[in-house]
């Protein structure tokens, strides 16, 4: 007979990443139920390649099984958040950011492809962000890791990790099928199956999804013929083949494949309230007066309709994922390697008006009449200056703007070999190796459909400009696009099309990547309750950037390109000291580093290294920790102080080098977070289970911190003082000597990091007969206030969501009734600043709604 995978065999084959958590099925939650309805079950992880209990690992953890996946109704890495202290999850307006945060370390500058927190799919790296919202297609389990996991996960785990684990074949034939209907056109199917396809030699796993949700909300524009907003749609298929020819020698394939496409977010944008403008450049002279900036507390979404053009903000993607895995034993040692390739595609689209009116203030010409002109740069309405000019003034042209197509592929390949398990000394040693090819685009479209109609012409048969209705008469679409180009008259009149989908490129740039590390740990255990390890992992990357095409900054000479290159290399060490007071109590510090790589700014003719380039982040985290088990295991608590010195934090800024780009990646000063978590999973009485988290996160930019991308908050008016004092902000005189003033971001937070988390999960289950249960359940999650802009003027607001569900379970299947969003909570989900009108200079706030309350039911058959 084949022997039995070990725990050691999957935390192996899952990487190093791996935090297997035993999977707690229905039936295991059944017997819980009726034959230890006082106790807790024992969580077994091998995070460390061997079995441990999870109190006994030294991290600070949060696991869920597939039992938990299941009776939360998660469906994808977001919905992990909630139940997770100090973490949460940014998507963005379109969906596409999809950046978890651990400990208030939000991703500063969000125009990067990598993450401060590290998503692993059995032990491989998941890069680029809008395929890392994984869902639960087949998961057995989900582990999250907070703090630095540089030393042995690798790949830019610089505030912590989060590790998916599929499920494994097996011996014998079994299965799922799963369906959640659910109000507002909601479907989501799974299929299952596993067994033996050669007995003894082959076994095999497949799972299918398909996920068709229509939102919760309604677009109302007369564009939309009553079509929904925050719908999705994903196909998606894993499948795994294990090989076992010998005794010693496991064989993993992988494959994964996803097809998606996601509609617009419901999006909401919000009036301005504060620092009126009261003078600015005289080509933009009609803004003054009005307000620049919304300040305070942004306002509940308190609408379910919308009027929002069809196209925005929606993207299509797919990925696909194929690893091989191989586990050899070499006696007591282990050897294993895992070979990973995945490639992702993606492209969506940015509405800049946020409506189906469009923009306004539009006029065009027949092209023939615009080049008999000379091809002026000014055209005034009020004289023949430009015959057969048409100024429109309804808003009819609605402009998008493509943002970062992306077309990817990454290679990696990792050797690992394990010591024995068993014995007081314990070491592990590896290499690694990553390559990624990340090709990036941006388009530029404008509906231009009405005017086509009016005229008879082609799209490529008219010139279209933009008109100041206060002064100076129509502009050349540039002229208001680009105000700090200092070339207004270039016309490119040949990016216009009719609609979107036939987007003219603007630019085109091609990131590589390719990384080497060495990596190791040893363990010791110095008594039998004191135990040191010590982690470490070498670096060397290289790192490059191709602006192939730039039509939007100019930058790139026709016909030319710019090729950029810089190599980083970096120690991350990881010291952690262990000591079981006793058999149910354990307390750990650890002091480890972090590092998230460094890169290539794109779109600039500089030639200044510190603009070309950018070096890495880095920080240390120090963490005291506490795990005990009380009552006779009916309660566990977990418990951990952080301190973290995040330094070189990378953030876009607006550089005062006359050659540089708009914005670059730079290296700030830094910033300091400290904290707390705790958990506390208890059964205080017979068949009831209580889950209660609560995480602090005081993240905080260290003094001396400039935001040189604000300059225009100080400049634009009196440069000894903001130009918009209603926005309360502090200028500081540039240390550099430009002479420009900038805020002043000392003590403030990062945008998109609130302080505060706290959940609580209730459940109550009780055997009906010797083969059924009844539970209900309820679990609520809290997230406080966060920051939307850099200054922190605006705060979106603090939020409770509520779910609540009831059902019956048995060994071979369970039936569920559930809410979603219980309360109805109308505080928005995330926001942005952005300049919303190509001819006006006031940037508005998006807000982006969470979805409503939605009742729906849930079968699952097991076999």
């Amino acid at each position: 007979m084949k022997r039995a995978i070990t725990f050691r065999h999957i935390a192996t084959l899952c990487g190093a990443t791996a935090l297997t958590v035993v999977g707690h099925s229905a039936l295991a939650q059944v017997n819980e139920a009726k034959q230890r309805a006082d106790q807790l079950e024992q969580i077994i992880v091998t995070a460390r390649k061997r079995q441990e209990n999870l109190q006994e690992v030294p991290m600070s953890i949060s696991a869920f099984s597939e039992e938990a996946i299941e009776r939360y109704n998660f469906t994808k890495l977001s919905d992990i958040v909630g139940q997770t202290p100090n973490m949460t999850f940014v998507s963005g307006e379109s969906g596409r950011l999809n950046s978890p945060v651990i400990r208030g370390m939000a991703l500063i500058d969000s125009r990067g492809f990598d993450n401060n927190v590290g998503v692993f799919l059995d032990g491989v790296f998941v890069s680029g962000r809008a395929a890392q919202d994984l869902g639960m297609l087949d998961i057995e389990r989900v582990e999250v890791v907070r703090g630095p996991q540089s030393a042995l996960y690798g790949r830019n785990t610089f505030a912590g990790a989060v590790n998916f684990v599929t499920k494994r074949p097996t011996d014998t034939l079994s299965g799922k099928v799963e369906l959640s209907l659910a109000e507002d056109d909601y479907t989501d199917a799974t299929v299952a199956v596993s067994g033996p396809l050669v007995p003894g030699l082959l076994s095999g796993r497949l799972g299918v999804s398909y996920l068709d949700d229509s939102g919760t909300y309604e677009n109302a524009g007369p564009r939309s013929e009553g079509g929904a907003i925050d719908g999705f749609l994903n196909k998606a298929v894993t499948g795994t083949l294990l090989f076992t020819p010998t005794e010693t020698l496991d064989v993993f394939l992988d494959l994964f494949y996803s097809d998606e496409h996601r509609d617009s977010r419901a999006l909401e944008l919000v009036d301005n309230n504060c620092g009126e403008i009261v003078r600015t450049r005289s080509s933009l002279s009609y803004d003054i007066g009005q307000p620049y900036y919304h300040c305070g507390t942004l306002p509940d979404v308190k609408s379910d309709k919308f009027s929002l053009s069809p196209e925005a903000y929606s993207s299509d993607g797919t990925t696909t994922r194929v690893a091989l895995r191989v586990n050899y034993e070499l006696g007591d040692y282990t050897l294993s390697s895992i070979s990973a390739y995945t490639e992702n595609e993606s492209n969506g689209y940015a509405d800049l008006d946020r409506s189906q009116v469009g923009a306004g203030n539009y006029g065009y010409a027949p092209l023939a009449l615009y080049n008999a002109a000379g091809r002026p740069r000014v055209v005034f309405p009020d004289a023949p200056f430009l015959p057969g000019f048409v100024p429109v003034s309804d808003g009819v042209f609605n402009t998008f703007i493509g943002s970062q197509g992306l077309d990817q592929t990454y290679w990696s390949q990792e050797l690992r070999l394990d010591s024995p398990s068993s014995e007081r000394l314990r070491w592990s040693a590896g290499l690694y190796y990553f390559e990624a090819k990340n090709g990036q685009s941006s388009d530029f479209d404008v509906d231009v459909s009405s005017a086509v109609a009016a005229t008879g012409l082609a799209p490529s048969e008219l010139a279209f400009f933009l008109v100041d209705p206060a002064g100076g008469g129509p502009l050349g679409r540039l002229a208001l696009l680009h105000p700090l180009l200092g070339q207004p008259e270039q016309m490119a009149t040949d990016l216009w099309t009719a609609s979107p989908g036939r987007a003219e490129q603007l630019t085109l740039s091609i990131e590589r990547s390719e990384q080497l590390s060495v990596f190791g740990s040893v363990e010791f255990d110095v008594t039998d309750r004191l135990t040191v390890t010590g982690e470490l992992r070498y670096t060397d990357e290289t790192r490059s950037l191709d602006d192939v095409k730039d039509d939007f900054f100019f930058t790139i000479p026709p016909g030319t390109s710019n090729f950029v290159e810089v190599s980083h290399d970096f120690f991350d060490p990881r010291l952690t000291v262990r000591y079981s007071m006793t058999d149910d109590t354990m307390f750990y510090a650890s002091a480890a580093h972090g590092t998230r790589s460094g890169g290539v700014n794109g779109n600039t003719n500089s030639t200044q290294q510190d603009i070309l380039t950018f070096d890495p982040e880095e920080n240390w985290t120090y963490e005291l920790g506490m795990k005990t088990s009380l009552w006779e295991n009916r309660v566990q608590i977990d418990g951990a102080l952080f301190y973290v010195e995040w330094t070189d934090a990378q953030f876009r800024q607006r550089l005062s080098d006359s050659g540089a780009a708009l914005t670059a990646t730079t290296n700030s000063t830094g910033l300091t977070s400290q904290g707390f978590e705790l958990s506390v999973l208890a059964r205080p009485m017979d068949y009831l289970t209580l889950n209660a988290g609560v995480g602090y996160a005081d993240a905080t930019f260290d003094d001396g911190t400039l935001y040189s991308g604000g300059s225009a908050l100080c400049n634009l008016a009196d440069p000894a003082n903001s130009a918009f004092p209603g926005l309360g902000i502090d200028c500081v005189l540039d240390p550099s000597g430009s002479g420009a003033f900038f805020p002043d971001m000392s003590g403030l937070q990062p945008r998109r990091s609130g302080d505060t988390t706290a959940n609580l999960a209730v459940q109550y289950m009780r055997p009906l007969n010797a083969d059924l249960s009844w539970y209900v359940r309820s679990d609520a999650n809290y997230r406080s206030e966060q920051p939307m802009d850099e200054i922190n003027v605006a705060y979106v607001p603090s939020r409770t969501l509520m779910n609540a569900s009831v059902g019956l379970a048995s060994e071979d299947y369970d039936v569920s009734i559930w809410v979603k969003n219980l309360t109805d909570e109308e505080a928005p989900d995330f926001a942005q600043v952005f300049q919303s009108n190509l001819n006006s200079f006031i940037p508005l706030a998006t807000l982006v709604a969470i979805p409503q309350r939605r009742f729906g039911i849930t079968a699952r058959y097991r076999f």
